[in-house]
């Protein structure tokens, strides 16, 4: 399959982990919006391949990148590989799910060396179904790493629900037993192995209380290993407008299930319209839960995207990713313990755009309102949208991966970097600390090597690196009170104390006239015109002076500088702009000078006529 070409190409012979990791990261600097891998355009009923919210199409395994992807010419999902020197997929050949229509959890475990991939036909109200065509499956792999092969093994695929879903997700206990869930009928439902891998239970609601479970048709569930010993389970549910955690100890009866917890909603971090049916959870190595939660608020100021996190002790918190006004959707969250770090990110809007992303601390989460940065995006692809990823924590020797899809193009995308051991920007201060949009900020801190973005309370500033201690920006003009954010591959930097917006961008100079309208280098000239104040500069065609007098907010008066020429007058302010005029001012010869007699000096000052040094004595009429 074709796919876009890129500007970077890795090749050569075998290289160390160390030179890997910096060949891959000279390939995330050029590749900044991601690249563009091959069409999944079809006659098979497929949209959004790399959808649904919690579920995950990749994984990492014997150093590479792996993912389940629709090849379009079988009519099939097959496995591929990323070949990381070239970011280009490559189908394997082993199949995954014969049904077009089909979507797919992957689950890599790699105790036991086994591929474990849950498939179901995707629909936005699930329900069950006697055709047994379109249940609910589980297929397992057995990866051979000599060949770089998986297998299907003997007995698989197998039923776990009998209907269709619009989310399907497993998990897998320390004890061995598998564990699916999903929302049927507006009910929570899970269902779990028995033995061994391909026996299976009669799917169940969840046991918790009745008013928690019912939810709405379009809500769904998820469900996650932590802590060492546990298995939980959370589900939005938009009837009761609050999103739920419930778990279960490894090896304990199915009955014996926690009461459900509220992680937000009915004023618990929340009040009001407090969720909606995207989720997704990771958990780090101590048993903390991280979840990326929408709401369904409608007003601009509210939260819409949010960060959840469950400490150890069960207590749940709440951090604002973006509000409302900016209508992010469909956030996934990925974690890299080594460096204490957290990335989120969403789709720019509902019918996709790019996928953005911010980068936070693990141990203290807080973020910027207002758009990420660009991770996904490409001027081809206009609709880019459903982010996923993997189940797994990511390393600097994994390396991160995103993938998504537009349903427009049909076209795959994806994203690859890799986390580093940098520095986190820090901000120590800014000067000045208030002003008008335009205004120039030199901001004062660490880390800032490599900046790829500043932020003015969530707003995209223009800006200049001058050192890794100090950056320049410029106040954008849709800017509002609040703090400044500097991000680099590291993370994100928040000034402790925010900038104040004050006023509007003054209007650009109006010059209309000047007196004279000719003259000789030196010419005194007066300008007339409006919005003059603070102005620092004056252009005779393409010949500047600072050197002017600013008379009023309607003039100015200013000598034509040397080396002018024929042409408009142009007036700058520094917040303003530039004005110019619509004549031109005519630069004439210089003025002769005739019958002078000079004692030991010369004419050398082009502006006075005189040296300073000379004593002049006049013998007869000086000007004719």
């Amino acid at each position: 399959m074709s796919r876009e070409p890129i500007s970077v190409r890795i090749s050569g012979g075998r290289t160390s982990n160390r030179e890997r990791a910096d060949l891959l990261r000279a390939v995330e600097i050029a590749q900044a919006g991601g690249y563009r891998d091959f069409s999944y355009s079809n006659k098979d009923s497929l949209t959004a391949p790399t959808g649904s919210k919690p579920e995950s199409k990749i994984w990492f395994n014997d150093n590479s990148w792996w993912a389940i992807m629709f090849n379009s010419a079988l009519h099939a999902t097959d496995i591929y590989k990323l070949d990381l020197d070239t970011q280009t997929w490559h189908d394997t050949g082993t199949e995954v799910d014969d049904r077009p229509a089909a979507k797919g959890d992957a689950l890599w475990d790699q105790a036991s060396g086994k591929l474990y991939i849950v498939s179901n036909i995707h629909v936005d109200s699930a329900a069950p179904t006697s055709s047994s065509s379109n249940w609910g499956r589980l297929f397992r792999y057995t990866y051979h790493t000599g060949t770089g092969v998986y297998s299907l093994d003997s007995g698989f695929p197998v039923t776990v629900t009998k209907g269709k879903e619009e989310t399907l997700v497993i998990a897998k206990d320390s004890t061995g037993v598998l564990w699916v869930t999903y929302v049927e009928s507006s009910k929570v439902m899970i269902n779990h192995s028995n033995g061994n891998d391909n026996v299976w239970g009669t799917p169940f609601v969840l046991p918790v209380s009745s008013t928690s479970r019912s939810t709405e048709s379009d809500d769904i569930s998820t469900i996650i290993a932590f802590g060492g010993n546990k298995i939980g389970v959370f589900w939005s549910n938009q009837k009761t407008k609050n999103d739920y955690f419930s778990i279960h100890q490894d090896g304990a009866s199915d009955t014996a299930w926690s009461a459900e917890e509220i992680a937000i909603g009915s004023g618990v971090n929340c009040t009001g319209a407090c969720a909606d049916d995207h989720i997704n959870l990771k958990s780090d190595s101590n048993g903390k839960i991280y979840v990326a939660s929408k709401t369904s608020f409608s007003n601009d100021s509210q939260p819409l995207i949010n960060l959840l996190v469950r400490a150890t002790n069960g207590t749940w918190s709440r951090t604002t990713y973006s509000t409302h006004a900016f209508g992010d959707t469909r956030g996934i969250v990925l974690l890299d313990e080594p460096h204490d770090r957290l990335y989120f990110f969403v789709s720019s809007n509902e019918a996709g755009e790019n996928i953005d992303y911010k980068i936070t601390s693990m141990s203290n989460p807080s973020f910027i309102d207002g758009d990420g940065d660009l991770f996904i995006d490409n001027p081809t692809d206009a609709h880019i949208n459903n982010a996923t990823s993997s189940k797994q924590n990511v390393t600097s020797s994994t390396g991160l991966m995103v993938m998504a899809c537009d349903d427009t193009s049909k076209f795959y995308v994806h994203n690859f970097i890799v986390p580093s051991a940098g520095n986190v920007p820090t901000i120590t201060s800014f000067a000045p600390t208030s002003g008008p949009a335009g205004t120039s900020v030199v901001i004062n801190g660490t880390g800032f090597s490599g900046a790829v973005s500043v932020k003015f309370n969530g707003t995209n500033a223009s800006f200049t690196v001058d050192s890794s201690t100090q950056i320049t920006a410029v106040v954008p003009t849709s800017a509002s009170s609040g703090l400044i954010a500097v991000t680099n591959s590291s993370g994100t930097g928040v000034s402790s104390a925010g900038f104040t917006v004050t006023g509007t961008l003054p209007p650009p100079p109006i010059v209309s006239s000047f007196s004279p309208t000719q003259g000789a280098i030196g010419t005194p000239v007066t300008i007339s015109g409006s919005n003059f104040t603070g102005a620092n500069s004056v252009t005779f065609n393409t010949t500047s002076t600072t050197s002017l007098t600013v008379n009023s907010d309607s003039s100015i008066t200013v000598s034509v500088p040397i080396g002018a020429s024929t042409g408009p007058v142009s007036v700058t302010t520094p917040l303003g702009g530039t004005g110019t005029s619509s004549t031109s001012f005519t630069v004439t010869g210089s003025t002769r000078i005739k019958d002078i007699t000079f004692e030991n000096g010369s004419i050398t000052d082009p502006t006075t006529g005189f040296d300073s040094s000379d004593q002049v004595s006049r013998q007869s009429d000086v000007f004719r």
